[in-house]
C-alpha cells in the first residue's frame, strides 16, 4: 500500500509526458514491440532512428520518393505503390488529411503517416557553395550498472570480472539534411576493463561511419566505415531488423535498405570498410561493398613435432571481455567480406542479383555434433541469388531464390494479397536445404538460422469495423535433418489469432492466443536411444489500455502459459499494471510497472515488453515466483537536452540467489539503474 501511495503522489508532481514528439509515432514505436515473445533479431536502433528522422524533419508528401516511404517499416509495398498513384491519377496532394482517399490505406497508417510527412515541407537542403546547410548534431552519454553485489567481482571465483560493474555508452551523430551523416559509438560492457588492462584505448568497443547521398548524379550514397548490408529477403544477407513471425501478422517481406550505416552495438553482424550504391541508368543500380575486420575467436595450439599451429574451434558472437578467458580470444580471426547487389527496376517491377563472398584468415577445427553436420564452420563461404517483387493491382509477388558454393539451394517465395481496407492475406512458402551454408542470413523461418527446414505461412487481418479487427497466422513446417535438442526429423505448427478492439484516442483491448507443437528429446535412463516426443506451448493473453485523459493512460495485461511434453504439464502466468504519463505540452514524463509472476519452471516462460530509455529496449522472460517494478522518467531540460532515468527491481520469493556462474546474486533479488543524457546542438 505504501508503494502505491509514493507512486500516486508522484503522479501529482508529474502530470505530463513526451514534449515535441508526435504521440501517434510513439505509440506505433512502442507496438510494434509491446507484443513480440522475444527480442530475437529486432534491431530497435533502426526503427527508432528512421521514425525520429521523420518526426525532425518531415518529408514533402508530394516530393517522397518509393525508397523513403520503403523506410517506414509499417507500411506494406502494396500501400506504398498505392500512395504514389494516387499522387500520379490526382496530382499532388492539397492536404495530409487526403490520405484518407488513398484506397487500400487503413485509417490507423493514415494517423501514424501523417504525424510524419506534411504537404509543402521544406526540401532536403543540398550542398550550397562548398557549405552544408541545416546541420544537427546529437550526443548520447549512457551509463548502467546492477545495484546488488554479482559472484563476478568478488574474491571469489579464480577467473573474476577484471573491470568494475558500471556499463558505459557514448554516441555522437552528426546529420547535414538527408545528405551527410556522421556517426561514433563507443561502449564498455560491465566488468571490461576502462583505460587500462586490455583496454589501455580506452572503452571496449568503437564504432563509426561516413555517409554522404548523391555527393555527383550517378552516386546515390557513399558509406566509410561500419555498415550494415540486406539483400533479397535475407537468404544471403539481412543484417540487423529482418522479417520473422510476430503479432504484426503481415510483416512477412523484408523491405530494409540495401546499405545502411551502422549504429548499434552488436560487435557481430555488421561489416567494416566501404560500400557505394550508384546508378547506371533510369532501371538499373548497383550495390558493391568489401570490408575486412577481426572478430572473436576460440582456438587452440598444436605443438605437434615443436611446429605451434593454431586452429579456430568457434566464433562467440556476445562481445563480453571481462574475463582472462575472454580476453583471450578478442580479435584473433581476420575476415573478409566482398559483395555486391544488381538491381533491375521497372515501375512496379524489381528483378536483383545479389552475391557474397566471407572468407576467414585462419585454419578452423570445428568439433561438431550430429545435429551440426551440414552446418560445420567453413574456411569461406559464397553465396549468390536472385530475389523479385512484382506489384499488380492490389497483389504482391516476392521471392528468392539462393544458393551456396557446393550447389545446395534456399527458396522463398511469398504473395501479399490487399483485397481491400478490410481485409489483408499473405502466404509465404520456403524450402532451405539442410545443408545450405551462409553466415548473414535472417530470414522469414522458424529457426533462427536459414538451413533444413521446410514450411508454409498463411497470415491475415480482417477489419469488420473502424473499431474492430481480427488478425491471426498459422505455419507448419518439417525440419528434414536433426536439429538441436532433437534426435530425428521433425515438424511442427504454429497458431495464434488476435481479436483486437480501438477506440480512436480513448482505449484498445485485444485477446490473443498462442499455440506451438515441437518435437524435443525425451530424457529417461531406461531407453537405450534417445526418443522424441511432442511438446505443446500454449499462451492466452488479455490486454487492456485506457487513455484516462490527454496527459494519463493506463495499462493491463493477464497472461496465462502452458507447456506439456509427455505427462508432464508446467503452468504459469504473468499480471502486470502500467501507469503512463506523457503529453505534447509539458517536459516530464513517466512510465511506472507493477508485476507479479508465477510459472512452475522456466518451460513456462512468459515475455513481456517493457518500455527503456530511448533506443533501447526489453522483452525479459518471466519464470519462477515474484514480483517486478521499474520506473521510467524523462525530463526535457530544454530544446537542446533531455535527460533520462529508469530503475527496475525484480524479486524471487521461491529462490535465494538471482543469476548463475559469474552474474550470480547472493539475494533473491535483482536492482538495475540506467541514466541517458541527450544533447541536441
Amino acid at each position: 500500500m505504501l508503494r502505491w501511495l509514493l507512486i500516486l503522489g508522484c503522479c501529482f508532481l508529474i502530470s505530463k509526458g513526451i514534449a515535441a514528439q508526435s504521440l501517434e509515432a510513439q505509440e506505433w514505436i512502442e507496438s510494434i514491440l509491446a507484443n513480440q515473445d522475444e527480442d530475437g533479431d529486432l534491431d530497435l536502433n533502426t526503427i527508432l532512428e528512421q521514425i525520429n528522422e521523420y518526426l525532425d524533419r518531415p518529408a514533402d508528401l508530394n516530393d517522397i520518393t518509393r525508397e523513403q516511404l520503403s523506410a517506414l517499416f509499417f507500411l506494406s509495398d502494396l500501400e506504398i505503390n498505392a500512395i504514389l498513384k494516387h499522387r500520379e491519377d490526382h496530382g499532388d496532394f492539397v492536404s495530409v488529411l487526403e490520405l484518407q482517399s488513398v484506397e487500400g490505406l487503413s485509417i490507423d497508417k493514415v494517423r501514424l503517416l501523417s504525424s510524419l510527412v506534411k504537404v509543402g515541407a521544406q526540401s532536403d537542403r543540398e550542398f550550397n557553395q562548398g557549405l552544408l546547410r541545416d546541420q544537427k548534431s546529437e550526443l548520447y552519454l549512457k551509463w548502467r550498472r546492477v545495484l546488488e553485489t554479482q559472484r563476478g567481482y568478488t574474491d571469489e571465483p579464480l577467473n573474476p570480472y577484471l573491470g568494475d560493474p558500471n556499463k558505459l555508452y557514448v554516441r555522437y551523430k552528426y546529420t547535414a539534411g538527408r545528405k551527410v551523416q556522421l556517426g561514433l559509438t563507443a561502449e564498455k560492457d560491465a566488468g571490461e576493463e576502462f583505460f587500462r588492462g586490455s583496454n589501455q584505448q580506452g572503452f571496449d568497443y568503437y564504432s563509426g561511419h561516413l555517409q554522404i547521398k548523391n555527393p555527383i548524379n550517378t552516386v546515390d550514397q557513399i558509406i566509410i566505415g561500419d555498415y550494415s548490408v540486406s539483400m533479397g529477403q535475407g537468404l544471403v544477407a539481412a543484417m540487423g531488423f529482418g522479417t520473422g513471425k510476430s503479432t504484426q501478422v503481415m510483416r512477412v517481406k523484408n523491405r530494409t535498405r540495401t546499405l545502411r550505416p551502422y549504429t548499434s552495438v552488436n560487435e557481430f553482424n555488421y561489416l567494416r570498410g566501404a560500400a557505394f550504391d550508384i546508378r547506371l541508368n533510369d532501371h538499373l543500380s548497383l550495390t558493391s561493398f568489401a570490408s575486412y575486420q577481426k572478430r572473436d575467436a576460440n582456438f587452440f595450439v598444436d605443438t605437434i613435432n615443436n611446429n605451434p599451429f593454431t586452429f579456430y574451434t568457434s566464433l562467440p558472437s556476445d562481445g563480453f571481455h571481462r574475463t582472462i578467458n575472454e580476453i583471450r580470444k578478442e580479435d584473433q580471426l581476420g575476415y573478409t567480406d566482398i559483395g555486391g547487389s544488381l538491381r533491375y527496376r521497372k515501375n512496379v517491377f524489381n528483378l536483383n542479383a545479389n552475391f557474397l563472398y566471407s572468407g576467414f584468415n585462419g585454419s578452423l577445427n570445428t568439433r561438431t555434433q550430429l545435429y551440426q553436420l551440414f552446418s560445420s564452420l567453413q574456411r569461406s563461404y559464397v553465396n549468390g541469388s536472385l530475389d523479385y517483387s512484382y506489384i499488380w493491382k492490389n497483389f504482391n509477388l516476392f521471392g528468392e531464390f539462393a544458393s551456396d558454393k557446393e550447389g545446395d539451394l534456399a527458396i522463398l517465395n511469398g504473395l501479399i494479397l490487399g483485397l481491400d481496407k478490410s481485409f489483408e492475406l499473405s502466404i509465404v512458402y520456403r524450402n532451405i536445404a539442410r545443408d545450405y551454408q551462409t553466415i548473414y542470413a535472417n530470414s522469414f523461418t522458424e529457426s533462427s538460422t536459414a538451413r533444413n527446414e521446410k514450411g508454409v505461412y498463411l497470415s491475415s487481418i480482417i477489419r469488420l469495423n473502424k473499431s474492430l479487427q481480427v488478425h491471426g497466422y498459422a505455419d507448419f513446417f518439417t525440419f528434414p535433418w536433426l536439429r538441436f535438442r532433437v534426435d530425428s526429423p521433425s515438424n511442427g505448427r504454429e497458431y495464434f489469432i488476435k481479436f483486437w478492439y480501438h477506440k480512436k484516442r480513448k482505449a484498445d483491448f485485444y485477446i490473443q492466443y498462442f499455440f506451438e507443437q515441437k518435437d524435443q528429446n525425451q530424457s529417461n535412463e531406461n531407453f537405450k536411444t534417445t526418443r522424441v516426443a511432442s511438446t505443446n506451448r500454449h499462451r492466452l493473453r488479455f490486454h487492456n489500455t485506457y487513455v484516462v485523459n490527454a496527459s494519463i493512460e493506463i495499462r493491463n495485461r493477464l497472461e496465462l502459459s502452458r507447456f506439456t511434453k509427455t505427462n508432464n504439464i508446467s503452468t504459469g502466468f504473468l499480471l502486470y499494471q502500467d501507469l503512463i504519463f506523457r503529453s505534447n505540452d509539458f517536459p516530464l514524463s513517466a512510465i511506472f510497472r507493477y508485476a507479479v509472476f508465477d510459472t512452475d519452471d522456466y518451460d513456462s516462460r512468459i515475455y513481456a515488453y517493457e518500455n527503456d530509455l530511448l533506443y533501447e529496449f526489453s522483452i525479459p522472460a518471466f519464470s519462477n515466483r515474484g514480483f517486478r517494478t521499474y520506473a521510467n522518467l524523462r525530463y526535457r531540460v530544454n530544446r537542446f537536452l533531455t535527460a533520462e532515468f529508469r530503475i527496475a527491481r525484480t524479486y524471487f520469493n521461491d529462490r535465494e540467489t538471482v543469476g548463475s556462474g559469474l552474474e550470480e546474486i547472493g539475494d533473491n533479488k535483482r536492482t538495475d539503474v540506467k541514466a541517458q543524457l541527450r544533447f541536441k546542438f
